[in-house]
């Protein structure tokens, strides 16, 4: 058989007849110890090798590999019909791929200095926390955050300390949320927090304790003595309100935080019917 990157495999009645030296190669032993298995012993969660074959014979599967020493890789997989006894199949390893195409996947998902979530990605996850907060008849609360005089800190220590206060902002807040909150930049020193299966009651002693949290926190690149702080307004999400809408009271909470002394959380006006 000729030098290929995928691992060539003639199958007889479903089992392994015989192989180039890629196989062994993947699968880290040598070809000839997999000779007579059954194919789809080499995957995982494949119980039967119809399950894998495709409406057309042109189409690759993607299927989890699994190695004898229990180690796995992503594979693309090809199976192509000869006769009645036999099958010729091509293994590729695609782990690189997909872990490139995960890692493009973030980048497109993520803003780029903190790590949390983009606007397209947040609303995203909007909607769908929304759809299940309605299924499940569970409350639901968007908050947005604007860090106090940040402004002051970039004209005073510079952009650099800036947007490193920023990325242990973000950092601090990934850390004190609950796995299921969803937090995201919308841009400059401004955040959103939602928070599903939360009451505002609920929402704002959380945010307090953040606002807490951020208080006592000594950041790198500001003076040992030099405390950050945030307002945020809350508002709690309808059942169907759009995300413009519930923004638009988040936003007017926030503004009335400021204008009341900053370093405050603000609930919206607004109650839920």
């Amino acid at each position: 058989m000729h030098i290929s990157s995928a691992a060539t495999l003639l199958l007889r009645d479903g089992r392994i007849a015989d192989s180039n030296n890629k196989l062994g190669e993947l699968f880290g032993c040598h070809s000839e110890t997999l000779r007579g298995l059954p194919f789809q012993q080499l995957f995982l969660h494949l119980d039967d090798k119809a399950q894998m074959l495709p409406e057309s014979e042109e189409l690759p599967r993607n299927l989890v590999a699994q190695r004898p020493d229990q180690s796995t890789f992503q594979s693309e997989v090809m199976l192509k019909r000869l006769d009645d006894h036999h099958e010729l199949a091509e293994i590729r390893d695609i782990s690189r791929q997909k872990a490139m195409e995960a890692k493009l996947e973030q980048l497109a998902q993520t803003d780029p200095l903190t790590g949390a979530l983009n606007r397209r990605a947040f609303a995203e996850r909007f909607a769908q926390e929304q759809s299940l907060a309605r299924l499940q008849q569970q409350p639901m609360c968007l908050a947005v955050l604007d860090l106090d005089h940040f402004k002051q800190v970039n004209d005073t220590f510079g952009h650099g300390a800036g947007d490193e206060v920023l990325v242990q902002f973000s950092a601090l807040f990934r850390q004190l949320v609950r796995n299921r909150d969803v937090f995201a930049r919308f841009g400059g020193e401004e955040f959103l927090l939602l928070l599903p299966d939360c009451s505002p009651t609920e929402a704002i002693g959380l945010l307090n304790r953040l606002r807490s949290a951020l208080q006592e926190q000594a950041l790198n690149g500001l003076p040992p003595d030099h405390r950050l702080t945030f307002s945020a307004g809350v508002a709690a999400c309808l059942p169907l309100q759009p995300l413009d809408e519930v923004l638009k009271a988040t936003d007017a909470a926030l503004y009335r935080a400021k204008r009341n002394g900053r370093n405050r959380i603000e609930e919206a006006d607004y109650q839920v019917s």
